[in-house]
């Protein structure tokens, strides 16, 4: 979480590049496309996580600059409320892209067992008399 650093300028702006980077990241996350999303319920899972990405990523940000007391004085209750919802968005995001890979690679597993019994059934004799 970007949060502002009392006489630290290096870390103050060290956070807010960082929540930046993330931001932008993020923002670039939610217009791509994998090839192994095309099935729907994967593409909704990363849509989701993705969105959430970005709203952690946003909120993750804005910390960065109302934590700075020359810009707007904030109750540090208020910034703490923040970022425990930026981190319930992140944890969020996360466990929706691994529920996203484990999809694919029940999927992955499903196509080698149907390639696999296809193989078999062209490899038999054919035993008829």
């Amino acid at each position: 979480i970007a949060i502002y650093v009392k006489d630290d300028i290096w870390m103050d702006n060290g956070y807010l590049v960082s929540a930046h980077l993330y931001l932008l990241s993020s923002l670039l996350a939610l217009g791509s496309i994998d090839k192994y999303y095309t099935c729907n319920g994967i593409a909704g899972l990363r849509l989701v996580g993705d969105i959430l990405f970005v709203a952690g990523s946003a909120i993750d940000t804005a910390i960065g600059y109302i934590s700075d007391p020359v810009i707007v004085v904030v109750q540090g209750w208020t910034l703490a409320e923040w970022g425990c919802i930026s981190s319930a968005l992140w944890c969020g995001d996360a466990i929706l892209y691994l529920l996203a890979d484990g999809m694919i690679l029940l999927l992955r597993r499903r196509r080698r067992r149907r390639r696999r019994l296809i193989h078999r059934k062209s490899t038999l004799p054919n035993m008829v008399s």
